[in-house]
């Protein structure tokens, strides 16, 4: 999910037993997936999670570029920021990307989102991932804000963490 990628945001498993609906291929995507997620269980945790990914409603499925999905285009959203008490609202992904890219949960997130990719990538164990996760975490983290966020800052501190160093 974006909310994975950008801010470090990892949504729980669906429920056990829970059936994903069909589409709706009558009206938009978006339009689908509000429904398809409108009661509970689905509800909690979707309304933390498409919004940012409703801001690349311009993109189909399979990642071509349209002007219009049944007659419409919305990638009007919010989210909430420092723990819930601030939102921001945005209209597209050029939007959220100049409302979140020096935001502090954004950066913080995008260096969790890399670290966790670096040990899935780098063979860690699921039980091993975790623990190397928490004590590499706010070492990576730092270095990414101290490097200008950059990728270079977050490969070094990677390789430098107790993540990179295991044996």
């Amino acid at each position: 999910t974006m909310e994975g990628a950008l801010f470090g945001v990892v949504p729980p498993a669906p429920p056990a037993g829970l059936d994903n609906p069909e589409p709706d291929t009558t009206v938009s995507d978006r339009e689908s997936i509000e429904r398809a997620t409108l009661a509970a269980p689905c509800t909690a945790c979707h309304r933390i999670f498409d919004p940012s990914g409703f801001t690349l409603g311009h993109f189909a499925a399979d990642g071509s570029y349209r002007e219009s999905d049944h007659g419409v285009i919305d990638t009007t959203g919010s989210r909430y920021i420092n723990s819930g008490n601030d939102v921001v609202e945005f209209d597209g992904i050029a939007d959220f990307g100049q409302k979140f890219a020096d935001s502090c949960p954004a950066t913080l997130g995008f260096s969790d989102a890399f670290l966790r990719a670096a040990l899935a990538l780098n063979g860690a164990s699921p039980g091993n991932s975790d623990e190397l996760f928490q004590s590499s975490r706010e070492r990576v983290q730092q270095a990414f804000v101290n490097g200008g966020r950059t990728y270079i800052a977050l490969v070094t501190a990677y390789i430098q963490s107790p993540a990179g160093l295991r044996p």
